[in-house]
């Protein structure tokens, strides 16, 4: 026999159940996106530093100024070849969600993207991600960037010459 109140006791509770999903699932993104901003912009100062640090160490194995490390403000800085006219490595972060990091150069042709992300597998830490979403450190960033950037360079060279 149908109940009135029965359905309309059932529509209630399945509604309220919605809602609450709903409020836990909002209250999740907001703690992530918290922590995201606590966490993603300390990422910046490491790339820069083992950055710097890589073009310390290849200044000094080629005992001379082969790259010019420069801050051009406070979320961005270049590397320049002193040996190669034109050839800049630009690297940025972009303030905004995500705290994403840009590193570019036009010549050699390069291009990677490097965001923050929080891995729910293990401890729900925040990791700084390749654009294929796999983790890395700032280290890896600066030496892929480094490595690229000088490869392409003696690539290009020793096919002129």
């Amino acid at each position: 026999m149908f109940d009135p109140d029965k359905w309309a006791e059932s529509v209630d509770n399945q509604l309220k159940k919605r809602a609450d999903q709903a409020n836990q699932s909002q209250q999740m993104f907001l703690e992530r996106r918290k922590m995201l901003a606590q966490e993603g912009p300390l990422f910046w100062p490491k790339v820069r530093e083992a950055s710097k640090q890589c073009c310390d160490a290849y200044n000094k194995r080629k005992q001379h100024e082969v790259l010019f490390f420069a801050d051009i403000g406070d979320k961005v800085f270049t590397i320049k070849r002193t040996d190669a006219a034109g050839m800049e490595l630009i690297v940025e972060q972009v303030r905004g969600i995500g705290y994403k990091i840009n590193v570019q150069s036009q010549f050699p042709k390069y291009r990677q993207v490097y965001q923050p992300q929080i891995f729910d597998g293990g401890d729900g830490s925040v990791e700084l991600c390749s654009s294929d979403n796999v983790p890395v450190t700032p280290e890896e960033v600066a030496t892929a960037a480094m490595s690229a950037f000088l490869g392409a360079y003696q690539t290009s060279s020793t096919a002129t010459a």
